[in-house]
């Protein structure tokens, strides 16, 4: 991550720590109380405007039960996993394991698309279909 500058990896961590905040239904005072800041501390960070320390890094991310590296790497096609995630015909439901695994998939050249989350995340399930039937296929 050389390459990014300290504004742009401020806005990668708060944009991170926001998106895992919100998954897991949480407030920002929740977590300053939590790991010891205050709640306005916590939105400096989410906006990008903080710079946290490694310490408080750690912190985060453990009461979000993600991966340091969750909250401090670029994930790129966030929107389109979320979409994927919030997709109530998806049955059973997108677990923690298989939203980590989706948002981990980097590419090196065509951008993916929706289509391409739904299908990874069919193989991630051995290849059965996770759509009710009456609900039918969404590709």
């Amino acid at each position: 991550m050389s390459d990014i500058k300290t504004n742009e990896y401020k806005s990668i961590i708060g944009s991170n720590l926001r998106f895992w905040r919100n998954i897991r239904g949480l407030k920002q005072e929740y977590i300053g109380k939590k790991i010891g800041l205050n709640r306005s501390y916590i939105s400096k960070i989410e906006n990008g405007e903080a710079n946290p320390s490694l310490e408080y890094l750690s912190k985060i991310a453990q009461l979000l039960n993600v991966d340091i590296e969750d909250i401090v790497a670029p994930q790129p096609h966030r929107e389109l996993v979320l979409e994927v995630f919030e997709d109530k015909s998806i049955d059973p439901p997108v677990t923690d394991d298989e939203l980590k695994d989706l948002l981990s998939l980097r590419f090196r050249s065509k951008e993916p698309n929706l289509n391409f989350f739904y299908f990874m995340l069919e193989l991630l399930r051995g290849g059965k279909t996770f759509f009710s039937e009456k609900e039918g296929s969404k590709r």
